[in-house]
């Protein structure tokens, strides 16, 4: 009897911990082309429905992990036209560099709207941005 509270106690005490992270998460979007970045800029979001524990800045549209961890990380894209060809252009970059597994929604050319979710390791502090 011992060893099983002794077992639930520790699964209490793993429980306990898990309910002590704190909850963060955004979602954002913007009305703005992203064809007028082209390529130089990271997005900045005129519409922020969501800011869970204030990591993500709108002003500078960079999200801040606060914690180690995998991360869920999804973004979709309606193409902009150039001379009557659609085109999508976006890239997600952690600290500056391309992270290898958002590459699909680089390059999308057509009228219809692109998507991509991905599952990527952060470490405390690391920064995602869109840049397009």
């Amino acid at each position: 009897a011992e060893n099983q509270i002794a077992q639930l106690n520790e699964k209490i005490s793993h429980l306990e911990l898990k309910c002590s992270l704190p909850n963060f998460g955004f979602y954002a979007s913007t009305t703005i082309s992203v064809l007028s970045n082209w390529l130089l800029d990271v997005s900045k979001f005129d519409y922020v429905g969501a800011n869970y524990g204030d990591h993500f800045d709108p002003v500078t549209g960079k999200f801040t992990a606060p914690l180690n961890g995998l991360y869920l990380i999804s973004m979709s894209a309606l193409p902009g036209s150039i001379n009557g060809t659609y085109y999508t252009y976006c890239y997600l970059r952690r600290n500056n560099i391309l992270i290898p597994e958002a590459e699909a929604i680089m390059v999308f050319h057509g009228t219809g709207n692109q998507s991509v979710t991905r599952c990527s390791e952060m470490s405390a502090g690391d920064v995602i941005c869109l840049q397009s």
